[in-house]
């Protein structure tokens, strides 16, 4: 299974997963997102995040925003993805307030 980062280039091709108001948030600064490559809106998974305090020498954190994996298939593996996406940034801790969904 391969992932691809969520950006303003692809967001067309994956915007069906992805609620409006979360979509609307991909290309700002601080939003992030990963996307299996295959799959349509009933199969495919995505997971956005936003990163708080990126700018601060500390107390930085990345805040899982959404996330969706209908088929049950990919949600470890998108979550693993963000972990270590969001590592790569030197957080202090990784938040997990998730407005989850199936």
């Amino acid at each position: 299974m391969e992932l691809v980062r969520i950006n303003e280039n692809n967001l067309g091709e994956l915007e069906e997963r992805i609620p409006p108001d979360v979509a609307e948030n991909i290309g700002r600064e601080y939003y992030r997102g990963i996307a299996t490559a295959d799959g349509d809106a009933s199969d495919g998974a995505a997971l956005v995040w936003e990163l708080k305090n990126a700018e601060a020498l500390e107390n930085k954190s990345a805040e899982l925003i959404w996330m969706s994996d209908p088929s049950g298939q990919y949600g470890e593996e998108l979550l693993a993805e963000f972990r270590g996406e969001a590592g790569e940034e030197n957080l202090k801790g990784l938040e997990t307030y998730v407005a989850y969904s199936v």
